[in-house]
């Protein structure tokens, strides 16, 4: 088998959202229902009507018995905070907090630009102004943390499986799988954390050229994001990536050149 039918194969295969998104999610709620703890829902940013249990990107299981205790305490104290809801703006959620005990369920909204906490089963509307900061941390945690988490499983279980089935090693290329559906904070994730999925050993390959995440950063159209996408592309060198998928090819050949002289170059005397 050659290198470009297995670099197909993980290609095919990328993590996240590879297969068919109702089936997983459908598959992630029953397993859910099932279940009891506390759960991370991430929203692509969006205002009422909305079905938070249903209409989400992604959503995660806390198990961290520390955060989970840190959160009990802060929607504790926001409930007795007050004034009540006065926000200028119309809130859109972008997070979820869930909390299943036993028979019983509360679920909060969060609107961090509009700095709202929405408690659903009580259908009541607060500021949280003075716990926004701790909760925006806690979440952006739980999401960096899994989602490198769930791609490095991913990863290995792949190459297990193709050893199984007599593939060598060195025919494997890896593509932590920027865009393809996934949320801004998802794709800068795998950027930040390239250097974890470079220690499995086998080379990694990134396309961020000119992806929308991009132009939603910097609030550009794609003719727009030659910078942004030379700047994703020093960083995963710089990191680890071996092979770049590129349109302006370059452009890019001259950035990374030039990042290649300066690492070169000896050090001052």
């Amino acid at each position: 088998m050659s290198i470009i039918n297995i670099f197909l194969s993980i290609l095919l295969i990328s993590p996240l959202f590879a297969e068919d998104v109702v089936l997983l999610n459908k598959r992630a709620i029953q397993v859910i229902q099932k279940s009891e703890g506390v759960y991370l829902y991430i929203y692509e940013e969006t205002i009422e009507p909305l079905n938070p249990y249903k209409d989400y990107k992604e959503k995660y299981r806390i198990t961290g018995q520390n955060i989970i205790s840190r959160l009990s305490k802060l929607i504790s104290e926001n409930k007795e905070y007050t004034p009540e809801f006065k926000a200028k703006c119309l809130p859109a959620w972008d997070y979820g907090l869930e909390f299943k005990q036993k028979e019983e369920t509360y679920l909060f909204l969060f609107s961090f630009r509009c700095r709202t906490i929405h408690y659903v089963n009580e259908n009541l509307y607060k500021d949280f102004s003075p716990q926004s900061v701790e909760f925006y941390q806690i979440f952006k945690y739980e999401i960096d943390e899994k989602s490198s988490t769930k791609i490095n499983e991913f990863f290995n279980d792949r190459i297990a499986r193709l050893k199984a089935l007599g593939v060598s090693e060195e025919q494997i290329i890896l593509d932590p799988g920027i865009g393809f559906g996934k949320t801004v904070e998802h794709n800068l994730t795998i950027l930040k954390n390239l250097s974890q999925f470079a220690r499995i050993g086998r080379p990694l390959m990134i396309g961020a050229s000119r992806k929308s995440f991009i132009g939603k950063i910097l609030n550009v159209d794609v003719e727009s994001r030659l910078a942004g996408s030379l700047g994703c592309a020093v960083w995963a060198v710089l990191n680890g990536v071996s092979i770049i998928r590129a349109h302006d090819v370059r452009e890019t050949v001259h950035s990374l050149r030039m990042v290649e002289a300066i690492l070169a170059a000896k050090d001052a005397n």
